[in-house]
Formats: structure tokens, C-alpha cells, sequence
């Protein structure tokens, strides 16, 4: 009996008799003659390396210029030197790629980084801002971020839970009415470990009081790491006839993802969060929390725009690599051979704590974007590879043929 239903389950597990499950399904395996791998090799060489060189001459057409204007390492007899009247580097000083720009200096005509245009650059020309050194893709810097606060939602005003100043930032508070169930850091724990402002420790502080440095004691909004961590660095054109500073021709709209401009980040509602943005900065220091424009007060239209500024949300999308650009600005006019481009420089950004530097790149683009002959060039190497291997192997086929199926290659044991 209970051979009979050990027998009854092997056949109940055994799989039905099909060509696919018994493995039997008809198979096509290819005979590699001489002539076929000599013929595939230079069919991918004919191939990859005339696709190669279009993609490099595609990059090569791209005309890009680099101003280096800060470096936490660049000795000081490195430098540009200024005009002493304009302040502007001399355009044949030997050093025009390094323009230093001070973080004390003023709208004065130090703080001025001129582009010597060498080839003409059809518009849109494209400004970027790069950063070395500056690593971005750290697990721990990528996940300090709370996606729900950068979409406007707000789950401690949705719980109805008040900032009060009775209790410390790192501790609930029972007694509160409704009860406060959770600490600051408790409630938002992606953005960990900069929920409060830089300096500032919720173990020795209540809400909105302020520390030797002014900086009040409040969640950030938004918080984490990389919003701690903005570029506030930016930059204005300066006018080649009247020297004033100038935005025609110039747009810093639409330089941020549309996805990320219309679903990933938005400014609080009533509905999204209990509580309205603009109503929140016309409080000022009462403010429930410490706004963006409060944490960069000098950055140009924070203070109404919030997290939905492009240039923040520019930043918020991180780059994979220690060395990076992002867009700033678009040109929207031709720079001719020969011309210079001056933009004016309000330097915020620190970048001696992690030896970095700091550069402006005005670049045009192709189809295929920015000046990047990677690409091309493994193309024509895997085309030239694949080429000289055919040779190689057509060259042995002719000097040393072998009969095809020759039984005297086989080992038998």
C-alpha cells in the first residue's frame, strides 16, 4: 500500500511528455568553417569601424572650452593674471584656463571669467559647471533623501502633530495634544543623517531655538544629504559693450528632466501637507521649518520657487562619477571665433574640505550630445580587432588547411 502511493507521487511530480519539458525540441548548430568565422569577423570590422569613425568625427565637431576658477591645490603663480583696470585675464597670459575667483570678492571684476572663443559655437551653447572630487554616488549620500517631502507630502503636519519647543528635537512627545508619537529624526528617517541643519544636534536643542551660529533648530525642508549639499554657486553674463551684468540671450529654464519638473517635485498644499508654501515663508523666522532659500539665502529665486528651482532639481538628480557636470545655462546665441564671453561669478560652494575643484565649460552639442570619443573609439577598436582576427585566421586557413571532420584531430581514450 505504501509502495503503491510512493508511486502514486512520482508520477503525480513527473513532468508531462512534451519535446519542451523532455528536452527535445528541434536545435540549430552552426558548423564553424574557416570561411564562416573569416567572413563574420570582417563583415563586424567592415562594419564598426566606418560606424567608429562617424561617431568620432561626430564628437570632434563639438567645440568646448574649459575655465578652471577654483582648485582647493592650484598654487598661487598658477593663476591668470588680471588686468589691473578691468580685472579681466589678460587673453595672453599663459595661465588663461585658471581664473581665480574669490569668495570675498564683489561685483568688481575679480570675481569675472572670461571665455577666449577659438572656434565658432553654434547656438544653443550650453554652460555647464563641473566639480572633481566630489563624490556623489556614496550609498550613503544617494539614499539621504525623502522622495514624499521633495513631492510637497508632509506626514508630520498629516498626523496633525505641532513644532512646539517643550521637548527636545530627538524626542517624542506624549504629552502633546494630539500625542507626538515620534521624534523629528523618527519621522523622517530616509533623509538620515541630516534631518536638522548642518551643526545643529536635536539631542541638545528644542524647536526654533538658535545656536551660536543664528542657524535655528528646525527639520529642513527638504532634508538629507544632497539637499544639504546644494551647488550654490551662480552665474550671470556680463554685457561686452556696458560691462553691467545681463540675461538676454541667456535662459536657465528647462534644464532639469521633465519628469523630474512635473511629478517629483512640487511645492506643499493644503492638500499635500496640511499647510501651504508661500503662507509658510511669510511667516520668516517663525516658520515651521528651515526653507532652501533660508539655507542658501544669496541664491537668486529660491525664496519663491522653493524645491521646484531647476537648478536644484538639477543637483537632486546625482551623478555616478566623482568628477561630473551639470547644466546651468543656455546661450541662445552664436559666439564667433575670436570673440570673448564674460561671466560674472558669485562663488558659495566650498570646496577645500575634499581637495575639489571647481570649473565653467561652455560647450556646443551634436545628436549624440556632449564632446565624448569613447564611444567611437571602441567601435574602431572592436572593428580593427575583429578585422586583423579574420586576417589571422584566413592566413592560417591558406598556410595550414584542414580537412573539415578529419578524424586523425580527434584524441580518443
Amino acid at each position: 500500500m505504501a509502495e503503491s502511493k510512493q508511486q502514486e507521487k512520482k508520477l503525480k511530480n513527473k513532468p508531462t511528455d512534451s519535446p519542451f519539458k523532455q528536452q527535445r525540441l528541434k536545435a540549430w548548430q552552426p558548423i564553424l568553417t574557416p570561411n564562416w568565422v573569416v567572413g563574420t569577423f570582417a563583415l563586424i570590422g567592415i562594419v564598426f569601424v566606418p560606424i567608429g569613425a562617424w561617431l568620432i568625427s561626430t564628437s570632434d565637431g563639438v567645440v568646448e572650452q574649459t575655465v578652471t576658477y577654483d582648485d582647493s591645490e592650484h598654487t598661487a603663480a598658477g593663476w591668470c593674471k588680471r588686468d589691473a583696470t578691468t580685472k579681466k585675464c589678460l587673453k595672453d597670459s599663459t595661465n588663461f584656463e585658471y581664473q581665480k575667483v574669490d569668495a570675498s570678492s564683489v561685483m568688481d571684476g575679480t570675481n569675472y571669467i572670461t571665455f577666449d572663443v577659438k572656434e565658432d559655437m553654434i547656438k544653443p551653447v550650453h554652460l555647464y559647471y563641473q566639480l572633481d572630487n566630489f563624490y556623489q554616488n556614496h550609498r550613503r549620500y544617494v539614499k539621504s533623501r525623502d522622495d514624499k517631502q521633495l513631492r510637497g507630502v508632509d506626514e508630520w503636519s498629516k498626523n496633525n502633530w505641532k513644532w512646539d519647543s517643550s521637548v527636545q528635537m530627538n524626542e517624542a512627545n506624549e504629552a502633546a495634544t494630539p500625542a507626538r508619537s515620534k521624534s523629528a529624526n523618527a519621522a523622517f528617517p530616509l533623509c538620515t543623517p541630516l534631518v536638522l541643519p548642518n551643526h545643529v544636534s536635536g539631542a541638545d536643542c528644542t524647536w526654533n531655538t538658535t545656536t551660536g551660529s543664528g542657524v535655528p533648530c528646525k527639520v529642513m525642508w527638504p532634508c538629507g544629504l544632497i539637499a544639504g549639499s546644494f551647488f550654490n554657486d551662480w552665474y550671470l553674463p556680463i554685457d561686452p559693450v556696458t560691462g553691467a551684468t545681463t540675461d538676454s540671450d541667456w535662459s536657465e529654464k528647462n534644464i532639469a528632466w521633465v519628469s523630474d519638473r512635473q511629478t517629483k517635485f512640487k511645492l506643499p498644499t493644503k492638500a499635500s501637507a496640511n499647510w501651504d508654501y508661500k503662507d509658510d515663508v511669510a511667516k520668516g523666522v517663525s516658520s515651521d521649518y528651515y526653507h532652501l532659500y533660508q539655507m542658501y539665502p544669496s541664491f537668486p529665486n529660491l525664496k519663491e520657487e522653493g524645491l521646484t528651482n531647476e537648478h536644484f532639481i538639477v543637483w537632486m538628480r546625482t551623478a555616478g562619477l566623482p568628477t561630473f557636470r551639470k547644466l546651468y545655462a543656455r546661450i541662445n546665441k552664436d559666439l564667433k571665433k575670436g570673440e570673448q564671453y564674460t561671466i560674472a561669478v558669485n562663488p558659495g560652494f566650498n570646496v577645500t574640505s575634499f581637495k575639489g575643484k571647481k570649473r565653467l565649460v561652455l560647450s556646443t552639442t551634436s545628436w549624440m550630445g556632449g564632446k565624448n570619443s569613447f564611444l567611437g573609439i571602441a567601435y574602431v577598436v572592436v572593428g580593427s580587432i575583429s578585422l586583423v582576427l579574420g586576417l589571422g585566421f584566413l592566413i592560417m586557413d591558406k598556410l595550414k588547411p584542414r580537412k573539415l571532420g578529419d578524424t586523425n584531430y580527434l584524441v580518443w581514450s
